[in-house]
């Protein structure tokens, strides 16, 4: 749970944590998407779930047995986003995209 399957930051983009409180997130984001799930039946299914933070958005998309985890700019536009990343995956296919910049964290 909450380990990085593929995935990464752009050139010239420096992460603003360190290694350790990556793996945090990951676990944390995996865990929350999760109990999230708990809810489906009487709610419906998650489609993504945003978080602003004072520097930047934080993005998780629930996709099959995956949590894609996007960190963007504090003014991005996230519908977009979040449209354009399910586009990478190939739904009608069920296949996963060619590593991108993006992180992809497994769920339980």
């Amino acid at each position: 749970m909450g380990r990085l399957v593929s995935g990464g930051f752009r050139d010239g983009i420096k992460p603003l944590d360190n290694e350790e409180e990556r793996k945090m997130w990951y676990m944390q984001s995996a865990l929350e998407m999760s109990m999230k799930k708990e809810f489906g039946n009487n709610l419906g299914d998650i489609d993504h779930v945003v978080t602003y933070r004072g520097n930047v958005t934080l993005i998780n998309i629930p996709i099959r047995d995956h949590v894609v985890l996007l960190s963007t700019e504090r003014n991005a536009n996230v519908i977009q986003i979040v449209e354009y990343t399910k586009e990478l995956f190939d739904f009608n296919n069920n296949t996963m995209p060619e590593e991108r910049d993006l992180l992809v964290s497994e769920s339980i």
